[in-house]
């Protein structure tokens, strides 16, 4: 059977299932909407850079196989880096340290009982297996489970940056995973994940993955034969026997939605989701100087929730010597802030970025900014027992989102680990699949 696959969408799920199927001796095509790929992943590179930058931040923990092996078996010669940088609260005005149970017992403003009851919480689910009371149950136990006080100074600012006024809703499961994934040591990969996109498309190349860059899909709806008929810039394309839209949640919805039964299309249309917003600086000198490579915002009245310094991460020598941090949070999907110029965004931060650093501004040699809508699903009780499978239900038509990944959160190592099972899915279903007469 010559087996021929349409992927719409070329982030790390879309590049990741080409290659899991082209693999398997599958005719792939691959669509993205974009020129570049790697979705959220995607980067830019500046003059005397030897390392593109992601315009997210991104890192891998030391337990995520799924992603590793995937380029181990792809690019041998890749290596990925294990540093263990430092994580840090600003904490009233003070960068506090925030590494392990050391800086757990000298938290300022703590009791001691306060801080066993923080530690033994985080403890109970670092090592608890998943369980399924779990996705039953809200963060709002989690003031029980951590102590009051860690939960109204620490986790609770974090998690209204994060969700919003939905906080309360997110499911414990998520945050239980959040907790379980978590090493000291970070990952990332020599090049860049921005640079890794750009070696898996010029791999897919070679391997004869026709490749179809800034192609906008407006339209779609079923063909003859179990294929599918896309609309691409106002031109008409047919689908291979099978289809995978590798897209945004909301934006698969949008095109299948009015195929799907009514029930389901509008309960899956009601599942919120948090934008992303990100402004790079690029500086002369270090940013948060004690060579944090995190920084956690617990002053809610602060634009931001996050600073994170790639370069105490990974080497400025990457970057021409430049210091390179983001600054960033999540929002609501209208929030005006997603439709400001990058240099108003700069200027709405920059009082707030001098309560970290006073004189930052003097060594300030650039600035981007990045948005991204829909970046975040917000993960309740009720949407985990409602989310979506790898099939649609529709003929052919299958699907892969940061939705799908559950009860870990969204990453690139679960992406890959659900392309995999993915390609293997499709792969299965086509051998059953009966010749058309």
């Amino acid at each position: 059977m010559n087996k021929r696959a349409t992927i719409i969408g070329a982030g790390f799920s879309g590049l990741s299932l080409a290659y899991f199927l082209q693999r398997r001796g599958w005719k792939v095509e691959l669509f993205n909407q974009s020129n570049q790929p790697g979705g959220l992943a995607a980067g830019f590179r500046e003059k005397g850079w030897q390392w593109p930058l992601d315009s997210f931040y991104h890192h891998l923990f030391q337990q995520d196989r799924a992603f590793r092996h995937w380029l181990q078996e792809m690019f041998p010669t890749i290596t990925i880096d294990y540093p263990r940088p430092k994580t840090s609260l600003l904490l009233e005005g003070k960068i506090i340290p925030f590494n392990g149970t050391a800086d757990l017992w000298r938290l300022p403003g703590f009791h001691w009982n306060q801080k066993l009851h923080l530690g033994a919480g985080m403890g109970l689910l670092k090592f608890s297996p998943w369980l399924p009371i779990f996705a039953r149950q809200t963060v709002s136990r989690l003031p029980q489970l951590l102590g009051a006080q860690a939960f109204g100074e620490i986790w609770k600012p974090l998690l209204s940056a994060k969700f919003g006024d939905l906080w309360p809703e997110v499911a414990l499961g998520w945050f239980w995973a959040r907790i379980k994934s978590r090493s000291s040591r970070l990952g990332y990969p020599q090049g860049g994940f921005a640079g890794l996109a750009d070696k898996t498309l010029a791999y897919l190349k070679q391997k004869h993955v026709s490749i179809y860059q800034q192609q906008k899909l407006s339209r779609l709806r079923p063909g003859n034969n179990g294929h599918w008929q896309f609309t691409f810039n106002g031109r008409r394309h047919h689908s291979g026997e099978t289809t995978i839209l590798a897209l945004p949640f909301p934006e698969s919805l949008r095109l299948i939605g009015p195929l799907l039964p009514r029930r389901q299309q509008q309960q899956w249309q009601q599942w919120p989701s948090r934008a992303a917003l990100t402004l790079v600086l690029r500086l002369r000198k270090p940013f948060l100087m004690d060579n944090t490579y995190w920084l956690n915002i617990l002053n809610p009245v602060f634009p931001f929730v996050v600073v994170v310094e790639h370069t105490n991460f990974i080497s400025p020598a990457h970057y021409n010597g430049e210091h390179l941090v983001y600054v960033g949070g999540y929002y609501a999907n209208d929030d005006p802030l997603l439709r400001q110029r990058p240099a108003t965004i700069l200027r709405r931060f920059t009082p707030w970025l001098r309560k970290i650093r006073l004189d930052f501004e003097n060594d300030l040699i650039g600035f981007n900014v990045f948005r991204a809508r829909a970046a975040q699903p917000v993960i309740t009780p009720y949407f985990t027992r409602l989310r979506p499978g790898l099939e649609t239900g529709l003929p052919n038509l299958y699907w892969l989102s940061q939705n799908h990944i559950f009860p870990w959160d969204r990453g690139l190592n679960w992406t890959v680990a659900n392309t995999k099972k993915l390609a293997r899915l499709i792969d299965s279903k086509t051998r059953k699949r009966p010749r058309a007469s």
